[in-house]
């Protein structure tokens, strides 16, 4: 009962992943890479490295929860600090390499495994269907139990596949692939980035911030667009794509008693193909108070600029605090 135990797990096992079975399911799905023997790659940088600068406007006020009153056991509510206005900025490298890949299938190792796998299975294949041939005609339950059968099957069917399979010549594999390289840079916002806020440049420094004079201009701006709004790299400019939804997620943030409805944004900084929860975004911005659904309203914007290689990977630094 135990030798028979140990066969249905082996056999179970074997039938999960035979080894013809497995080789048609690598011609199916296209992983015959699987199966390469002494591979060898070589990997070349392509020409055409970018550097992109993400460059992200927070919409709701971020918080600092006091430790001390987040372990405490007391029923008091936890002490919420509002973190310093903010942009946050990301820079990454985008490049590309190519991979020329060299190796060789079917070959000695291929052989003694398919040898091996064939006289597994043969055997299995064939102590099920003795099993099931000789089971007890007498129980009823074993009378119907027609497992053995058909796992004697498949495994006799399987172990001459892949005798077929034992005999194909070794063959050469040779492939070229493209494979997108991304690399982070730097977390802090480079030198001579600048906020345009309806005409007025407010410098960003090294930790995001853009002063007193910058809050205030972008807090006007969000209950009045006049004008447009937009980043500026080393005279790279990018529109920044605030719409009614952004207005709203900074009006619920910061004026949640107001009920103000968002001004219209200068069509320069908006996209017309951006389809919009309008009936929930009116819901949000017209309705004062705190109680107020706004899961649906965006947390940032985000403006993203190309610049050229080595303008901000060269010039690297630490942030300033």
């Amino acid at each position: 009962m135990r030798t028979f135990a140990v066969a249905m797990s082996i056999a179970s096992s074997v039938t999960a992943s035979g080894c013809f079975t497995s080789w048609v399911t690598t011609q199916a799905v296209g992983t015959q890479r699987f199966l390469d023997e002494g591979v060898r790659e070589q990997t070349v940088p392509l020409a055409g490295v970018q550097e992109r600068l993400a460059v992200s406007i927070p919409l709701a006020i971020e918080y600092d929860v006091d430790p001390a009153a987040a372990n405490s056991q007391t029923v008091a509510p936890q002490t919420k600090t509002a973190r310093p206005f903010a942009l946050t900025c990301s820079t990454q490298q985008y490049a590309q390499d190519r991979i020329y890949h060299s190796a060789f299938r079917y070959g000695s190792r291929w052989k003694k495994t398919a040898g091996i796998s064939f006289l597994v299975e043969a055997a299995l294949g064939a102590t099920f269907l003795l099993l099931d041939r000789n089971r007890d005609q007498t129980d009823p339950m074993k009378a119907n139990d027609r497992s053995g059968l058909f796992a004697g099957g498949f495994l006799a069917i399987d172990a001459v596949g892949t005798l077929a399979i034992l005999f194909i010549p070794r063959k050469e594999v040779f492939t070229v692939d493209d494979k997108a390289v991304v690399t982070p840079i730097r977390d802090d916002c480079p030198d001579n980035l600048v906020l345009d806020i309806g005409g007025s440049s407010y410098p960003i420094d090294a930790a995001g911030r853009i002063g007193e004079m910058g809050e205030a201009a972008l807090d006007e701006w969000m209950q009045a667009p006049a004008g447009t709004i937009a980043l500026t790299f080393e005279g790279r400019p990018m529109p920044l794509r605030i719409e009614a939804r952004e207005q709203c997620a900074w009006m619920r943030a910061r004026h949640p008693n107001t009920g103000v409805r968002p001004g219209t944004p200068d069509p320069s900084s908006t996209s017309s193909n951006d389809a919009r929860d309008a009936d929930a975004t009116e819901r949000a911005c017209s309705s004062p108070g705190q109680m107020v659904t706004t899961m649906d309203l965006p947390r940032v914007t985000t403006a993203v600029i190309t610049v050229p290689t080595g303008s901000l990977s060269m010039a690297a630094g630490p942030v300033a605090q």
